[in-house]
């Protein structure tokens, strides 16, 4: 019901015949008012609502949807009542400060729980401690509970446990206040109510102890892990079994992205990486990990890993089958994209890295760039010219459709695909495009 006229007078009794009535969606709440007590659906999104002690009447509601009310500054205590309630939105209510201690742990029934864009001054429990306001411990008494959004912007804050519920559905922010910053739409999907997503910034060295139950999340953001250097497997000893989507970013502490040596089987299902600006990253396997480990990859994005000299093991990389973009920027000592750490001659039938499925490949300002992959040939007479830059051979079979972004590579000095490859190529694809800027002999 849209009632935007100011002049109207809502009767107090305008619901007062409507006794079956269960759904009822208002752009407003009139003061005073009396509503159906039989209602198990109210929404008020967008109203100008300040007072909502009223809705406490309503014993039989069961879902609560208050997103958008931005004149809502505090959640009072007759709000418990609502013992029936199974979904509580309150997303948005961006002046919302206050939930009087004990409210929400009192909605016993809670399924689903949406608080992202709210900025609630969470308290910690302790004893003989009188609190002003709701703490977070209070989520974990919810044991319906199996959704939750919400935004945290104090890490210290968190309690012990509170990552081991096992919800179906959540989406937690803890120091972005909302969102993973600077990332734009490479990371919309930690918004996504249908996955299980955590966006977490940590200024300061939180106990890991706090983090761990993380291992069913599907996609994660990190920035500034101060107490995380040998890998991510320190957040779970299993390696993010179900990890389909990762972001590391800003993290001067982190040497590599996982342990092959502590962690066999690293990320099976991931599907995107990106790596942004981790200046002191060495290595993002150390060690030999399992074929497994990657095999699901479809987006790689590393940008400003200014210690990175190679991404992947050439053994590695054979286990990238389903690889579809790769985009490398601003990594300064990054000499080959994948290399060959051993010396010697390679097995010609097995060493061979396909990826039929690349069709977008950015390199840019790369200025140690040499190769794409290394230790191709071992022969002389296969050498390359010393001033020429070799990114394929034989060695790497490629795909049907390739959009190439070479940009401001500074020892560019010749671009050169094999011959074998290119004949290959040209005559199972329609277009293969290269686009070229910047480059400096």
């Amino acid at each position: 019901m849209d009632m935007e006229d100011s002049s109207f007078k809502f009767p107090e009794r305008f619901f007062s015949g409507m006794a079956k009535l269960k759904v009822l969606s208002l752009n407003f709440l009139p003061s005073p008012i009396i509503l159906p007590i039989g209602l198990q659906t109210l929404c008020l999104d967008g109203s100008e609502i300040e007072e909502v002690a009223i809705i406490g009447e309503l014993k039989k509601l069961k879902i609560l949807s208050l997103r958008y009310c931005y004149n809502i500054k505090q959640l009072p205590g007759e709000i418990s009542q609502l013992i029936e309630l199974r979904l509580l939105d309150l997303s948005d209510c961006e002046n919302l400060e206050v939930i009087t201690p004990d409210v929400i742990s009192s909605l016993v029934r809670l399924e689903e729980l949406y608080m992202s864009g709210c900025f609630v001054q969470w308290e910690v429990r302790g004893p003989n401690v009188k609190r002003n306001n709701a703490s977070l411990e209070e989520l974990l008494h919810l044991s319906c509970l199996t959704a939750l959004e919400i935004d945290i912007e104090d890490e210290k804050i968190l309690p012990k446990g509170f990552f081991s519920k096992k919800l179906e559905r959540y989406s937690i922010s803890i120091g972005y206040a909302s969102h993973c910053v600077s990332l734009g739409k490479s990371f919309e999907f930690i918004q996504n109510k249908g996955s299980r997503g955590i966006a977490m910034k940590l200024n300061s060295s939180i106990c890991l102890e706090k983090l761990q139950g993380i291992n069913n999340v599907e996609s994660l953001c990190l920035g500034e892990l101060q107490n995380v250097k040998s890998g991510l497997q320190e957040l779970d000893n299993d390696g993010f079994s179900q990890l389909k989507h990762l972001c590391v970013q800003y993290n001067h502490n982190l040497l590599c992205l996982v342990d092959s040596t502590k962690c066999v089987t690293a990320f099976p299902l991931l599907e995107s990486l990106i790596l942004c600006r981790i200046i002191n990253l060495e290595k993002i396997c150390k060690g030999q990990p399992t074929t497994d480990s990657f095999c699901n990859l479809k987006f790689i994005k590393v940008n400003g890993c200014d210690e990175l000299t190679i991404l992947f093991s050439f053994s590695t990389a054979k286990s990238l089958p389903q690889l579809q973009r790769l985009e490398v920027e601003d990594c300064k000592n990054v000499k080959e994209i994948f290399a060959i750490e051993r010396e010697g001659n390679v097995n010609n039938g097995s060493d061979k890295i396909e990826f039929f499925q690349l069709r977008f490949l950015t390199l840019k300002h790369l200025p140690r760039l040499a190769s794409f992959c290394s230790g191709m040939t071992t022969t002389s007479t296969s050498q390359s010219r010393h001033d020429e830059l070799t990114l394929f051979d034989e060695k790497v079979s490629l795909m049907i459709t390739l959009y190439f972004s070479i940009i401001d590579i500074n020892n560019f000095l010749f671009f050169t695909l094999s011959e074998k490859i290119l004949n290959k190529q040209l005559t199972f694809t329609a277009a293969c495009f290269l686009q070229f800027g910047g480059v400096r002999s």
